[in-house]
């Protein structure tokens, strides 16, 4: 996700930010997982969101 540059440390991204960065895209893959297992189970977007605990944007 980063490249060493002048202007970046790329032993602290390593170090402190790479730890956080993996298990954020774990988490999302967890999410994604769940979401698609609902919607193949024939739930809607509406319920999907209210199983999660989401709130629908009202546009």
């Amino acid at each position: 996700m980063a490249d060493g540059d002048a202007y970046s440390d790329l032993d602290t991204w390593n170090m402190l930010l790479d730890p956080a960065y993996r298990f954020a895209q774990t988490q999302e893959a967890a999410l994604i997982g769940r979401i698609q297992a609902m919607s193949e189970q024939g739930m809607g977007i509406q319920a999907i969101a209210a199983a999660l605990q989401v709130p629908l944007k009202t546009a």
